[in-house]
């Protein structure tokens, strides 16, 4: 008789196989949304949780994003899951979104930043003092990126940008300013305190959380934040000041404003821009912002 065993037959099913292909294919991250006619997969997906790490998303399409983001980040192969049905047509909507707006965004942002450099080229005060002014909406719209970009060549190219970082400092900083101005006038206590605490994080340098929760809801702080941003810019953009290596423009990076090879004033030139935006934007932000008036006030 022969000694040659048969091989062990392991029969698994396809839920295990789609788990087993993906480990193949050197897949170690999964984002998805659980639904019903997946869950056999999120079973097999449970047990093999030490090679491959599931991501749970709050939408399909967020999976999708965050899939596609991770594949441009690491280079490897990004996946996501989703249920059939609704599931899966919110899976489509997230990849027609970046076929679609995604190429006209970049249109977009090349577009901007293509302008900014013809118009530094002749006229360098000019930039800050429009990226001061307008910044809010290119926030908005996320075009901002566009601006980054071209501060950071500056800096490995120059050694220094001058007008693309002291704009972003000029207007956040005025954001800030028109945020806490309205913090301090309105008799509304949750406004008061969501303006407070948004403003405190934008004079710092993070603008979001006030840019889409109260500037873009409130017309007279975004007048204040783009008179005192362009004020701001124009100052700094008029008397040549550097930054040197950037990070989120505001109070807490001002020290990038410190040049080994360039006297103080440069730096003292950036504070007082800073100041001259929070001042105007906040002095415009209290005179122009009333609180709406209540139905029950009216009669």
């Amino acid at each position: 008789m022969s000694d040659t065993k048969t091989p062990e037959t392991r029969i698994i099913n396809g839920s295990e196989i789609v788990v087993e292909c993906l480990k193949e294919q050197g897949v170690d991250t999964v984002f998805g949304y659980p639904g019903g006619s997946i869950l056999n997969i999120y079973d097999a997906l449970y047990k093999h949780q030490d090679e491959i790490t599931h991501i749970l998303t709050s939408h399909e399409q967020g999976a999708a994003h965050a899939a596609d983001g991770y594949a441009r980040a690491t280079g490897k192969v990004g996946v996501c899951l989703a249920t059939s049905g609704p599931g899966a047509t919110n899976l489509v909507t997230g990849i027609a979104t970046l076929c679609v707006l995604g190429p006209v965004g970049y249109i977009i942002a090349s577009a901007i930043g293509n302008v900014v450099t013809a118009i530094n080229s002749f006229a360098g005060w000019l930039v800050p003092t429009l990226i001061g002014a307008l910044l809010p909406f290119l926030v908005m719209t996320g075009t901002h990126h566009a601006l980054t970009s071209i501060g950071i060549n500056n800096r490995m190219t120059l050694g220094f940008d001058s007008f693309i970082y002291p704009g972003q400092l000029a207007s956040n900083i005025a954001q800030g300013a028109a945020a806490l101005a309205l913090s301090l006038k309105t008799k509304n206590l949750n406004l008061k305190q969501m303006a407070s605490a948004n403003g405190i994080t934008a004079v710092c340098g993070i603008t979001e959380p006030v840019l889409f929760g109260v500037t873009m809801k409130y017309k007279t702080n975004l007048i204040a934040a783009s008179i005192g941003g362009a004020v701001g810019g124009f100052f700094m953009g008029a008397l040549g000041v550097k930054n040197f290596s950037g990070g989120s423009p505001g109070l807490l990076t001002l020290p990038s404003y410190i040049g080994l090879d360039y006297p103080m004033s440069n730096f003292y030139l950036a504070c007082a821009g800073a100041a001259i935006a929070f001042v105007v934007s906040f002095a415009v932000s209290y005179v122009l912002y009333k609180d709406p008036v209540e139905e029950g006030d009216r009669s």
